[in-house]
């Protein structure tokens, strides 16, 4: 086991939500920390794209010390998923032995439909993953 540093920023609400846990299958939730809800617009496609869409840029409240040899990865809830919403990409900068800035997701709406998304949703599962040192060499 790993000791991971945690900091909960000013906009996670510690009292409704509490403390992040890992569960049984060694992840833990990521929520929306948001102060109102938020509707995420359909992307529809081009050519036939609305001016007004964008993928929405949602934080989750928390910042985690990454340790050295691991990635955090970070998936969407699979009941978004469902829904036809997900992450574009986890938009994380590793630091060596430093507070990361806050996680934050970017989300995108495949379905047809505007999707509600309300302060303190659980949006996504995070865990920490081992990887392995590499070296490149230049010989081909």
């Amino acid at each position: 086991m790993i000791d991971v540093d945690i900091k909960y920023l000013k906009n996670y609400d510690l009292k409704n939500w509490g403390e992040i846990k890992i569960n049984e299958f060694f992840n833990f939730n990521l929520n929306a920390a948001i102060n109102e809800q938020i509707s995420l617009l359909p992307f529809v496609g081009f050519p036939y794209q609305s001016n007004d869409f964008k993928p929405k840029l949602i934080p989750t409240g928390i910042a985690i010390n990454i340790p050295i040899g691991y990635q955090l990865i970070v998936k969407t809830n699979p009941e978004l998923i469902l829904k036809g919403i997900t992450i574009l990409d986890s938009l994380m900068v590793l630091q060596k032995n430093k507070i990361i800035m806050e996680i934050k997701l970017l989300f995108i709406n495949f379905n047809s439909d505007y999707y509600k998304l309300f302060p303190g949703e659980k949006i996504a599962i995070g865990y920490l993953q081992k990887i392995n040192e590499i070296k490149f060499n230049t010989k081909l």
